[in-house]
């Protein structure tokens, strides 16, 4: 059944605390985490490289504006995401070997929905003042919203039972430059998931679409197999284009720039 009405997730944002409801059987293994864009965001960019968001503290406690890229547990391919339809997916332990030496990571909010809590961690080279009411934690205590055990592995607070709510986790990678987001691009692996529920108009189905009272209709409400025969589509096309201008290229009737172009293009478009 589809819904008319688009419904505006009613949250708010709160400064980070430690949770004392918290005991080491309200968290569970995580390995990776993902990064997913619809698809007409994938395709229609032309740089191997990601672009971050640009944050203006109008809805969360960053101060100021800065350019993260946001990340979140990875799930099963086949359960709905709601950011679109292909993950770009790393195991947080690279990312944290390679950032750490550089970078800080922070306790920075939470987000209290409908049915659900949702905690941010940043990890950043800013100073902490400048992040205030953000809170430097030490993952190997509990009560934070990220747990590394003794043994070394990674565990997310998934229930609060003292507020009847589920919890979930979300990473903000603070960019400094090209290169830090080009490095976390070429880290991760691509896959297609399932973003069919995208306009059946209930809470959570698509992020680009359905949120904060927007009512447009999402452009790839698609299931996997729908959006690989897209993308298989459209990749054969990318490639014939490639090889058409590499003809002209040789020829003199076209420029190089416009062939490493496509050459990017279909690279970018290759997923598993």
């Amino acid at each position: 059944m589809r819904h008319n009405k688009s419904y505006t997730p009613i949250f708010k944002c709160t400064a980070p605390r430690r949770f004392s409801c918290a005991n080491e059987n309200d968290y569970e293994e995580f390995t990776e985490i993902e990064r997913t864009l619809h698809l007409d965001d994938m395709v229609n960019h032309n740089t191997t490289t990601f672009s971050p968001i640009i944050t203006n503290g109008r809805r969360s406690y960053i101060k100021g504006k800065g350019s993260v890229l946001w990340f979140s547990i990875a799930k099963p391919k086949e359960e709905h995401h709601w950011y679109g339809n292909v993950s770009f997916i790393i195991k947080l332990q690279d990312l944290l070997e390679h950032f750490l030496s550089t970078k800080k990571m922070y306790f920075m909010e939470i987000i209290e929905r409908r049915s659900s809590l949702l905690s941010r961690v940043i990890l950043t080279s800013r100073k902490l003042k400048s992040l205030k009411p953000a809170i430097q934690f030490e993952p190997s205590e509990v009560g934070f919203p990220l747990f590394k055990s003794a043994e070394g592995m990674y565990h997310s607070l998934k229930t609060l039972p003292d507020y009847n709510k589920g919890h979930e986790l979300e990473f903000m990678i603070d960019i400094a430059d090209k290169q830090e987001a080009q490095w976390i691009y070429s880290n991760c692996r691509k896959v297609v998931v399932n973003h069919s529920l995208g306009n059946t108009g209930a809470e959570y189905t698509c992020h680009n679409y359905h949120i904060f009272g927007q009512k447009a209709r999402c452009k790839s409400p698609f299931s996997i197999e729908k959006t690989n025969e897209i993308i298989k589509s459209t990749l054969n096309l990318c490639r014939k284009n490639n090889k058409n201008n590499k003809r002209k290229a040789l020829k003199g009737e076209s420029n190089n720039t416009s062939s490493k172009l496509h050459e990017r293009k279909c690279i970018e478009l290759s997923v598993k």
